[in-house]
């Protein structure tokens, strides 16, 4: 199985976010909205719910400062990329590895960690890779 080009758009937008925000805590709009808008182009209904489903669950977690903007700009688009189904998929993914990332650094650091924010695009880069294997490796078992 060949990945299609949403699957593409999104390896390469979660790869450059996750540089962008392990180096410099912010995801710039320039990175995201030509992605947004070639993925609404390519399937807008699905663009749309993915793009909706996103942001009911992720505006909740800024407006309590849980993430950044740009995490939930960052989560937007990758809804419109692949849609509401796949994004939950890849939402869980990336929950399960953000967990575990913080009870790693919480484990090396100890209390003092407590508090520190961390970046969240390398956690859905994560998130994503593994989806994509296992997307990739059951067809492959088929």
């Amino acid at each position: 199985m060949a990945l299609s080009v949403e699957q593409w758009l999104l390896l390469a937008l979660t790869l450059a976010a996750a540089v962008w925000d392990w180096r410099r805590r912010r995801i710039p709009n320039a990175l995201l909205l030509p992605v947004f808008l070639t993925a609404l182009a390519l399937n807008w209904a699905r663009g749309l719910a993915g793009m909706a489903l996103a942001a009911l669950i992720f505006l909740p977690l800024w407006l309590v400062r849980a993430v950044g903007a740009g995490d939930v700009k960052l989560m937007a688009t990758a809804g419109a990329l692949i849609g509401p189904m796949a994004w939950l998929k890849v939402f869980a993914l990336t929950a399960v590895l953000n967990g575990v990332w913080a009870l790693a650094i919480l484990a090396v650091r100890g209390r003092e960690a407590l508090g520190t924010r961390k970046p969240f695009a390398p956690a859905l880069l994560g998130g994503v890779l593994v989806w994509l294997w296992w997307r990739f490796s059951s067809t492959i078992r088929e």
